[in-house]
């Protein structure tokens, strides 16, 4: 009999034994590499969270001795420290952006944009009310956080945030009105870099030493005012000590300010030079990291290439083995001619990869009978950037409940694939057949014709679907690509409605 996770992790909590923990990974490293890959669409990372997983099974062996199953633990784990990834990786995005904009400070077309704005500038603060004034004085001017403008204003760090992303859009507003229109986020960029220029040195301690004058002469008049009626000689004799004191003062005051000027000076330096060396660090970081990501892409596409090939001969030589006096079984280079024109039925669906665009309609309709997620999800291609747009505007448009079990607007889609569940007669497909192929570039036409288990007499009017499908080429693969056209979208948003009213979804069909 197998030995039970229960007995597995006590006997490495309780003993240190190896061989039990090295059990418990072979038997779920696939399920938390396949979580975290959902997730992060990343092997390398993936790779990552799967070894934090294993770690923090490690770590917690004691407190998880009593469990009888660790799937669920695991399950949950992995896709925690995914998301944590996810959140890290936006993170660094962030910091890369930031470097570029740290980049972009010489840049002429930055100071042309400046050099447009800046004569306005003040006339246009002056045209904001004084809490809008206020809010942007503080954020882009004084660089202030949302936190420290709550303080002043007596708002919170979420109010104050709103406060002055609305005065900054008013601002923009009014210099488009001046015929000098600018995007809002350019605006915010300009006024945090360009809004404050550094004094000339010495400024700040001339300015001081004057008033120090001035209240040194104001003390002064007072003081001879009250002498006025003391003996003349001591009056005098004050005076003079007055008049003699005020050059000590106003050097002693200039050479203190001087110093405190200089050392800013310095640290300012030594802050720009160390956020240039961290600029150049981020930007290799970038680099490497986008080359070994597109390294990792090319074998990976060839592993798969020839996974497909390998399972499409093995499948059909057991086909042909399995039927006397069959013919030989095709080649994948066979697969387009075999099915274009031929009613390819239900049982004769099998996992042809996705090296051709005929290998992909029946290696998608495989998956969707079989609910092999990872097959369709490797399967499906956004069709363009637009659609992917519209499609997650309508996922966030969504219930809260439907956001929260599916988690993205990828995974909704997929979840419409899955025809592996109990299906009524106008989605159970039952045959297919390729009426022509179109293969242009990287892109192919095909057009399909579906038989369901629906009859006209069952749904006159009806008749069998005929249409379009567009595929294209991604590395060595084909790709299904899915769009946000009208039949698209109508299905996706009354299966969002129906979800989230808790009645029947209906599934994707053709698509």
């Amino acid at each position: 009999m197998e030995t039970s996770d229960r007995d597995l992790i006590r006997e490495y909590a309780r003993n240190g034994a190896e061989a039990s923990f090295g059990e418990l990974v072979h038997r779920h490293i696939d399920l938390v590499y396949s979580t975290a890959f959902r997730v992060l669409r990343n092997a390398e990372l993936a790779d990552e969270v799967s070894q934090r997983v294993f770690v923090a099974l490690a770590r917690n062996a004691k407190k998880l001795e009593d469990r009888a199953v660790l799937a669920g633990w695991l399950h949950q784990t992995a896709r925690h420290f995914a998301l944590e990834t996810v959140r890290s990786e936006e993170r660094r995005r962030q910091r890369e952006k930031e470097a570029a904009d740290i980049r972009s400070l010489d840049s002429n077309e930055t100071q042309s944009d400046w050099d447009q704005i800046a004569p306005y500038l003040d006339a246009a603060l002056a045209q904001l009310d004084q809490d809008d004034r206020d809010a942007i004085l503080l954020r882009y001017f004084e660089r202030k956080t949302a936190k420290e403008i709550g303080e002043e204003l007596g708002l919170t760090a979420e109010a104050a945030q709103k406060r002055a992303t609305r005065a900054l859009e008013r601002l923009r507003m009014i210099f488009a009105q001046r015929g000098v229109p600018t995007a809002t986020t350019a605006l915010a960029t300009l006024l945090s870099l360009q809004s404050i220029q550094s004094a000339p040195v010495g400024l700040a301690a001339s300015v001081i030493a004057a008033g120090a004058a001035q209240t040194l002469t104001s003390a002064t008049s007072t003081i001879g005012l009250i002498m006025a009626s003391m003996k003349i000689k001591i009056g005098l004799a004050a005076a003079l000590i007055a008049a003699a004191s005020i050059p000590i003062v106003l050097q002693h005051i200039t050479n203190t300010r001087l110093r405190a000027e200089v050392e800013g000076l310095r640290q300012q330096g030594a802050e720009l030079a160390r956020l240039r060396e961290e600029s150049q660090r981020l930007t290799a970081q970038a680099q490497s990291l986008a080359a070994q990501g597109e390294k990792d892409r090319s074998e990976l596409a060839r592993l798969r290439g020839q996974l497909a090939a390998a399972q499409t001969r093995e499948n059909k030589t057991a086909s042909a083995a399995n039927r006397p006096g069959a013919a030989a079984p095709l080649t994948p280079t066979d697969t387009s001619e075999a099915t274009e024109g031929r009613l390819v039925q239900r049982d004769e669906w099998r996992n042809l990869g996705f090296q051709t665009p005929s290998a992909t309609v029946q290696t998608m309709e495989w998956a969707k009978i079989n609910g092999d997620t990872n097959v369709i999800a490797n399967g499906l291609a956004w069709a363009d950037e637009k659609s992917r747009a519209e499609m997650e505007a309508m996922f966030a448009a969504a219930p809260e409940s439907v956001r929260a079990k599916y988690g993205s607007v990828d995974q909704y889609i997929i979840s419409l694939f899955d025809h592996s569940g109990p299906m009524d007669g106008r989605h159970t497909l039952l045959s297919y057949r390729i009426l022509d192929e179109k293969v242009s570039g990287d892109e192919a036409i095909l057009q399909l014709e579906y038989h369901y288990a629906y009859t006209n007499l069952d749904y006159p009017g009806e008749g069998t679907p005929k249409g379009p499908q567009r595929y294209v080429h991604i590395g060595n693969e084909w790709r299904q690509a899915w769009g946000s056209d009208p039949p698209s979208q109508g299905k996706m948003s009354a299966a969002l409605q129906a979800e989230g009213a808790e009645t029947p979804v209906p599934s994707v069909g053709g698509k």
